[in-house]
């Protein structure tokens, strides 16, 4: 966990978590001799538990308007940039005289507002989120497990150590689910208590 566990310097080189670019390292186990190869992940989705924004759910045609509202949310502040104001009148062989006469929409005039709450903050973290995700997926599929346990992501917060037995139930049955969904019996394993 990157901000949790410190980075260290050691041989004159700084490390850093190995959840970073490896979240869960099946691939060490590449060559070990094992009946059974079990992985867990945290990087589950659950789309019904507090997601931060709404997702299309759908691959049919999205009517125009929520195309353009999607672009205006995107594209905000590089309308706002004045070398992209410049370009934009150049290629659209407007002299000097008529690039000052003529002023740019506005980012009100073509985006919509965003999200209420979003912050920057948030922004960084799910793209961080959303580059790790495809970094597991490469790696799990060059490396698949016999089981693979995905737990949401958004089922349990960092600090949220009072909920451990709730979050405990919930790793056991995901795990029968995962087991059955490979094809194996999850009755016939034994687990801790």
């Amino acid at each position: 966990m990157p901000g949790v566990f410190p980075p260290v310097v050691l041989n004159g080189r700084l490390l850093v978590d190995g959840g970073v670019l490896n979240q869960v390292p099946v691939s060490v186990l590449a060559s070990a001799r094992a009946d059974i190869t079990i992985a867990v992940t945290l990087d589950g989705y659950e789309p019904h538990r507090g997601a931060a924004l709404p997702v299309s759910t759908s691959a049919d045609e999205q009517p125009d308007e929520e195309w353009t509202s999607r672009l205006r949310h995107t594209m905000g502040h590089l309308m706002e940039a004045e070398p992209l104001r410049t370009l934009s009148s150049l290629m659209a062989g407007r002299s000097r005289s008529q690039r000052s006469e003529t002023s740019a929409p506005s980012v009100e005039d073509l985006f919509g507002e965003l999200p209420p709450g979003l912050r920057t903050t948030d922004v960084m973290t799910m793209s961080l989120e959303t580059m790790q995700t495809i970094v597991q997926r490469y790696q799990l599929a060059s490396f698949p497990p016999d089981v693979l346990v995905t737990i949401p992501r958004d089922s349990l917060g960092t600090m949220d150590f009072h909920r451990a037995e709730e979050q405990i139930a919930l790793g056991r049955w995901l795990a029968a689910q995962a087991f059955d969904h490979a094809g194996m019996v999850s009755g016939d394993i034994e687990v801790g208590s």
